[in-house]
């Protein structure tokens, strides 16, 4: 779903999704919440100004966020255990948790 005019995204409509790569589209949120089984997202090139909410319990792996309009990164992310690669280059960012 890369490289097109996206600008929501409906998180009910593919449960069962481990990978998404909305890159390169036009959202300005994405609501991840309730993705349980996601391992690897790519929203990078978009206009987030927020880092995506994920449900307890998510096995996030790979979070791309890069060229989007994040400030700040949310405690929430800390939460993300199975997080290795986080990529929020690019961005707006003034304030990080603590």
């Amino acid at each position: 779903l890369s490289g097109n005019f996206i600008n929501s995204f409906a998180n009910n409509l593919l449960p069962y999704l481990k990978r998404i790569n909305l890159a390169n589209n036009k959202l300005e949120t994405a609501e991840l919440a309730g993705l349980l089984n996601l391992r690897y997202v790519h929203l990078s090139y978009n206009q987030l100004k927020s880092v995506p909410r994920f449900s307890d319990g998510s096995h996030i792996k790979v979070l791309s966020l890069e060229h989007n309009h994040i400030e700040t990164i949310p405690p929430t992310v800390t939460l993300l255990h199975n997080l290795s690669v986080l990529n929020l280059s690019h961005n707006s960012i003034i304030l990080l948790p603590k």
